[in-house]
């Protein structure tokens, strides 16, 4: 059997990919809003018509999430995504008439590369980022993912080709490792990086003078304060984190509330389908995670029930998540660690204050300035996360992780999530194809001062007192014809 070095191998692929895609990338500058708006048109009735499978099989192919919630995800995100989307100009003169004065530009060549999360849904969304701004892309799966990426970015490149663009203009790696991957990253053929949550790509590769987008998971932490509607906090925050298997960007992870309702928040807890772990449970979970020795994506996107299996422990099958209380943060804790399946970490705190503290000391503990949530009907209290907290966005009185993608919240539609404090990426909102342009202004000469304040003209002066011999001519002439009379 041949000797086959995989390194080479991928590196080779991202150089041809890379220069392959800026060479397209040139092309497609020639191509009008209008023109790109077509392709963008056909994608999105393909993932209107085919998302739901394509969906279904990623899921059987990786055993990773859900496949019913990313179908349901797929199908609350397309219309306000969608309605973002279409009619807006966003390469090109971006006034619909009159002078140009402002025109957007593509970046160039953008890299994405993928995490475990929604492999599909985050293609369709490469995709469409793309090609709605003249984009060129290519694409890093997860390496088990690879062929049903691969064959996925085939179906767009073929739909975009039949919508007028090049070919070639969506392309991915198939031969992925570390080597490849750090190649296409390095390349001066690539113009943008987004990396969806691998953070060993955010150390030691970077290059100078390129923006990255890092796009992680959250860990978000989770504030119920006493004023809260307990019940409604409770359903939302199970909802949000048992989503797919506790994989959306800014799921819940901690969970913080003041004494006082201490025993409410559990009591709706155990009441909404969350499972509080015994001491016996405790100890076979944590020694589960500590003998993957911090590399917990075995577990990610598995169901509680998975998650219990593996440790040793068994869990009511109707179970939603699991729960475990812990007094203190510590370094050694694996629970302080993203943690990507149904899981959240409960606290109490005497007061707001308290509370407010430990959601810094959550945040400051793994650098993580990405999601925070708050449950509260104080509006004072709100006004103080909101101003004071080292995050790209806070959620209140919502589920996290899907407010955050602007489901069901006034937040642009968005499954990229940037936090600038959570892996060094250099932008902090939601991700939409505008961030995939710059913006070129242009200037005219401007009216003097002297000219724009201009004395009456000596035409209309002329006139006025034309105006005035008139007026005296025809009262001359009313009296004329009275004395007559």
């Amino acid at each position: 059997m041949p000797f086959i070095d995989k390194d080479l191998l991928s590196i080779s692929e991202a150089r041809i990919l890379s220069e392959t895609a800026k060479n397209h990338q040139v092309n497609l500058l020639s191509y009008t809003q209008v023109e790109l708006d077509k392709a963008v048109a056909a994608i999105f009735q393909m993932i209107e018509n085919d998302g739901p499978t394509l969906i279904e099989q990623s899921v059987l192919d990786s055993g990773v999430g859900d496949k019913q919630d990313e179908v349901t995800l797929l199908k609350e995100f397309l219309p306000t995504w969608k309605a973002s989307v279409t009619g807006k100009r966003l390469v090109g003169g971006l006034e619909s008439d009159g002078p140009i004065h402002t025109v957007g530009v593509p970046l160039g060549t953008v890299a994405v590369i993928m995490g475990q999360a929604q492999p599909i849904m985050n293609v369709f969304f490469a995709a469409i980022s793309a090609i709605k701004t003249g984009n060129a892309l290519v694409i890093v799966p997860q390496p088990k993912l690879a062929k049903t990426v691969a064959n996925v970015v085939t179906l767009l490149d073929n739909l975009i080709q039949q919508a007028g663009l090049p070919s070639a203009t969506i392309t991915c790696m198939t031969e992925i490792t570390d080597e490849g991957i750090t190649e296409l990253i390095q390349s001066p053929n690539i113009a943008l990086v987004i990396n969806l949550g691998n953070a060993r790509f955010m150390t030691g590769t970077l290059p100078q003078a390129k923006p990255i987008y890092y796009c992680g998971t959250g860990s978000t932490p989770v504030f119920i304060e006493r004023t809260a509607d307990i019940a409604q906090a409770v359903q939302q925050i199970i909802k949000s984190r048992s989503f797919d298997n506790g994989l959306l960007p800014a799921a819940e992870q901690f969970v913080i509330t003041e004494s006082v309702i201490a025993n409410q928040v559990r009591h709706e807890l155990a009441a909404q389908g969350a499972y509080f772990l015994t001491e016996a449970d405790e100890k076979q979970l944590v020694h589960l995670l500590q003998s993957l020795d911090g590399d917990s994506q075995v577990l990610t996107g598995q169901s509680v029930q998975a998650v219990a299996k593996r440790a040793g422990f068994t869990v009511p099958a109707d179970a939603k998540l699991l729960v475990t209380s812990q007094d203190y943060i510590y370094a050694e804790s694996p629970y302080t660690e993203s943690l990507d399946f149904p899981i959240i970490v409960f606290y109490l705190e005497p007061d707001w204050l308290r509370a407010c503290e430990k959601c810094m000391a959550l945040l400051k503990n793994q650098q993580h300035g990405h999601t925070l949530a708050i449950h509260s009907n104080n509006a004072d209290v709100i006004r103080e996360f909101a101003l004071k907290k080292p995050v790209a966005r806070v959620i209140v009185n919502n589920a996290a992780s899907l407010a955050a993608l602007g489901i069901g919240s006034d937040l642009d539609p968005s499954l990229w999530l940037g936090g600038m404090t959570s892996g060094g990426g250099s932008i902090a909102k939601g991700i939409t194809p505008a961030d995939l342009t710059y913006v070129r202004q242009v200037g005219y000469p401007q009216v003097p001062t002297h000219e724009a304040q201009a004395p009456t003209k000596p035409a209309a002066a002329k006139s006025e007192r034309q105006q005035e011999i008139q007026d005296d001519f025809l009262k001359l002439l009313s009296k004329l014809v009275n004395e007559s009379d």
